[in-house]
């Protein structure tokens, strides 16, 4: 058994019921995101693979800043 489910199990047999059911129930949502692949989830806020397939697709655009103009002169203190 590796040192996570030592910790895990370790961990349950302290809870009480309601909290270790809580507890599993966390651990098997993280499990099954893993198996699908889904590591940022929709508790990040961004969706699944987001950052796999926007990655680079800018690249080779040729973007140019436009002149900014000059700025307001302020009064000194």
């Amino acid at each position: 058994m590796n040192r996570i489910a030592e910790q895990l199990d370790k961990k349950l047999r302290t809870l009480d019921p309601e909290s270790a059911q809580h507890l599993e129930s966390l651990v098997q949502k993280a499990l099954d995101r893993a198996e699908q692949g889904d590591l940022c989830g929709s508790s990040s806020g961004w969706p699944a693979r987001y950052f796999e397939q926007t990655s680079g697709a800018l690249a080779g655009e040729d973007f140019q800043r436009p002149p900014q103009g000059k700025l307001p002169q302020r009064d000194d203190w």
